[in-house]
């Protein structure tokens, strides 16, 4: 996946506070990635003393603009392994939660359509093919 492809991830998820669907794992970790990069970077900012307070505001602006994104994308996420959205809750579980959830985050989700909506890699439930199939039964 290149920049571009992160990029457009991010800025789609932005755009849209949408809790029904599926997300893949591509998209929910390019937003992860891209946030953690603004965020490293205002942190960057606020060691400076002269702009201290900028990069401060920065951070904070942006994680207050992007916390429903967040919780949004996460949710759609669950819904990609056929779980929940009222698994996020999980997360305010001291330790354990943020385990489950990482797991969660990094599993595959499912193939084909599941109850929140189609595969967002179009993947079919159907396996490959019988190696064996057409071979004809030498008795």
């Amino acid at each position: 996946m290149g920049s571009q492809d992160m990029l457009q991830h991010f800025i789609s998820v932005c755009k849209s506070v949408q809790f029904d669907g599926r997300a893949s794992r591509a998209e929910y970790w390019s937003f992860v990635l891209i946030s953690l990069l603004v965020v490293i970077s205002c942190g960057i900012l606020s060691t400076f003393e002269s702009i201290r307070p900028v990069g401060m505001f920065m951070m904070i602006v942006f994680l207050l603009g992007t916390a429903i994104q967040h919780i949004a994308v996460q949710v759609r996420r669950l819904h990609d392994s056929d779980k929940s959205g009222w698994w996020y809750l999980i997360s305010f579980v001291p330790y354990l939660g943020g385990l489950v959830m990482l797991v969660f985050m990094v599993l595959d989700g499912t193939k084909g359509p599941n109850n929140y909506g189609e595969d967002p890699y179009n993947r079919s439930t159907q396996s490959t093919i019988d190696a064996t199939e057409g071979w004809q039964k030498i008795s």
